[in-house]
């Protein structure tokens, strides 16, 4: 068999497509023969570094990544040893149309990964795993199509170093985590820390930032470090379970590491700061599991005050940041990443 997985990771998109895709790609290794086949295929070098500095076989493109269509030769070229019978190809990309998914699957299988729930793809598969997913528009939406749906929370990618985790809500706050995903142009992070410093004057707390791949802010953000005792820069973080255990708070955007944080049990506070984030973050409110501070692409002032203004009441609440914890634990079982991955092979469809 031959396993491709179609995705980049760059400062504008951040870092959850492919983070989520390899999380994937290591379950799916367990089940491979060595006769099998596993490869990235990335529009640039720096997502394909990021993949093959994981220990994964990437292509790289040499295209512009919003141009999806323009890279079906250099795709051709990849994919033309492979058979249609035996080639499976995960796309997670929000640049995809209908011609590119059309012609990827001359050469195999096509899954697609959707957040959007908008519109109809062409493909063999979808999967969607957010907690807001309507598993009755997939139902519809697809009824007519031969098109397998693999919708819900059961699906959630969650690499095994977030599993199994003995954490433990404490009485007292002191250690705050911050992460606003793989590239954070607008130095959401140091808006944050800002107000948190603010509203926790006199408090002894520490604030954990996490600076992402392609985080442009870093010189900013260590500056402010340099003049806050209390801030600790993180870089290339390869322990991020250890150190969200380590923490009794996270600030979060709307993205895959909410996940994660519910993995673990680490009490939230989330935000949006892209459209595609905003039913993620509604989502974890709605259900108990965080509170949704706003969306910082339409509101930004505001939402950053809200982060404030309900860090204060977490930090003073100790029975809501318990509740908050227990809830997160119940969405994630952690098998996500298996269940793809048998789909992927054939096992699951």
């Amino acid at each position: 068999m031959n396993f491709y997985f179609r995705a980049d990771g760059n400062a504008r998109i951040g870092m959850g497509h492919i983070m989520r895709c390899m999380t994937i790609a290591a379950e799916l290794t367990k089940r491979m023969s060595d006769d099998d086949r596993l490869c990235f295929l990335c529009a640039d070098k720096d997502s394909s570094d990021i993949v093959t500095g994981k220990g994964f076989e990437a292509v790289t493109l040499g295209t512009d990544y919003k141009d999806m269509e323009s890279e079906l030769p250099a795709i051709n070229d990849v994919t033309s040893d492979g058979k249609t019978d035996d080639t499976v190809i995960l796309v997670d990309s929000y640049n995809v149309t209908d011609e590119y998914l059309k012609a990827l699957a001359k050469h195999g299988r096509v899954y697609y990964m959707d957040d959007m729930q908008d519109r109809r793809y062409p493909v063999d598969g979808v999967i969607n795993y957010n907690g807001y997913a309507d598993k009755e528009y997939y139902k519809e939406t697809y009824a007519s199509t031969g098109t397998a749906c693999y919708i819900g929370n059961r699906f959630v990618p969650i690499r095994e170093e977030f599993l199994n985790r003995d954490y433990k809500v404490k009485k007292e706050v002191s250690n705050v985590l911050i992460t606003t995903g793989g590239g954070d142009i607008q130095n959401i992070a140091g808006e944050i820390t800002e107000e948190l410093i603010r509203v926790s004057e006199g408090k002894d707390v520490t604030y954990h930032i996490i600076a992402g791949h392609f985080n442009p802010n870093i010189d900013a953000l260590e500056a402010m470090a340099k003049e806050n005792s209390n801030i600790v820069i993180h870089e290339h973080v390869d322990n991020m379970a250890e150190l969200m255990c380590s923490c009794d708070l996270a600030v979060s955007a709307g993205g895959s590491t909410m996940y994660e944080l519910c993995a673990i049990g680490l009490p939230f506070i989330c935000f949006s700061y892209a459209e595609n984030q905003e039913q993620n973050a509604d989502y974890m409110d709605s259900k108990a599991i965080a509170d949704d501070a706003g969306a910082y692409h339409k509101k930004a002032r505001l939402t950053i005050e809200n982060i404030g203004r309900i860090l204060k009441q977490y930090t003073d609440h100790y029975d809501i940041r318990l509740h908050h914890s227990n809830m997160g634990k119940e969405i994630v079982d952690g098998k996500g990443a298996g269940r793809i991955a048998r789909v992927l092979s054939g096992d699951e469809r």
